[in-house]
């Protein structure tokens, strides 16, 4: 594992605070399924962390995660997806991961500036493949916008926001483990990740001790947000394919049905999937299925 350098603003509250992250980090890295290679991205933001795999001649698609997780949450989607693609799965620079931020991600603007320089670094400053996940998932449709010469295909998969706004009950629970112990963590994780409740218990309780070692390690975040809801005219703006992918019981999502209507309405061109009876964690309980679609999206 490289060694990252240290800067004036570090994101851990200790020393001893990364160890324990970076250890556990490590620990999960190792069930990577695929072979990869890594690359550290150095700029005025600071280091940012990317993780390759997937022929180097494929088509590129830059991966993003989701809020308080790193690019290790794409472990079960990323063999179908580096079986035909070149993968690039980033540790977002305002978020949890081997990322180091030389200064605090603060509006958009500082977030579109970052992803231009990593597509850039990478030599991916022309047309490319954008997927996110939740808060990722915000944060490419906010590129996007901004820069949208560089986008050739989006995806959002379980998108907080964007489309619709996030689910009082979400924020409700959510906040509820701001001082986070054991037990308000696992019903906050039951309630979000139902599919990994009932698939894999053990799972779901190695999501808790993650989730509770974040908010140890790092203490409160917050990744930038702009626009949280969209107007109408800005998703029509979006003149690139972009596949909007939702659980049916998405508790992030108000109304995930609502909100697959109101996309269909206003912007028709963007292709929508419901995935019966899923929740937050549909690239958990429905990985085939999101697999394929993704890969059918990105070939046609």
């Amino acid at each position: 594992m490289a060694e990252l350098e240290s800067h004036d603003f570090v994101p851990f509250p200790s020393a001893e605070a990364r160890e324990r992250f970076l250890a556990r980090y490590a620990q999960q890295e190792a069930t990577w399924p695929v072979p990869f290679e890594e690359r550290i991205l150095r700029s005025d933001c600071g280091e940012t962390f990317v993780r390759i795999s997937g022929p180097a001649d494929a088509v590129p698609l830059v991966l993003l995660p989701g809020g308080l997780s790193s690019s290790l949450v794409w472990r079960r989607l990323i063999a179908p997806l580096a079986g035909r693609l070149r993968t690039y799965a980033l540790d977002a620079i305002y978020d949890v991961g081997r990322s180091v931020p030389a200064r605090p991600v603060k509006d958009i603007d500082d977030l579109v500036g970052w992803l231009d320089g990593v597509l850039d670094q990478l030599g991916l400053d022309g047309s490319v493949h954008l997927m996110g996940l939740s808060f990722g998932a915000y944060a490419v449709a906010e590129y996007a916008l901004h820069s949208p010469q560089c986008v050739r295909k989006m995806v959002w998969l379980s998108p907080a926001m964007i489309v619709a706004p996030m689910s009082p009950e979400f924020v409700e629970r959510i906040s509820s483990t701001a001082q986070p112990n054991r037990e308000s963590m696992r019903l906050f994780s039951r309630w979000l990740m139902p599919g990994v409740a009932s698939m894999d218990p053990q799972e779901l309780e190695e999501r808790v001790e993650d989730q509770l070692l974040i908010r140890e390690s790092y203490g409160s975040m917050m990744p930038p947000v702009g626009r949280a809801v969209f107007g109408d005219q800005e998703l029509q703006s979006l003149k690139m394919p972009v596949l909007y992918v939702v659980g049916e019981h998405d508790g992030v999502v108000e109304d995930p049905r609502a909100a697959v209507a109101r996309v269909k309405a206003v912007a028709p061109h963007i292709e929508t999937l419901l995935i019966p009876g899923a929740g937050h964690d549909a690239i958990i309980s429905h990985t085939r299925l999101v697999a394929d679609r993704v890969l059918q999206f990105l070939a046609d």
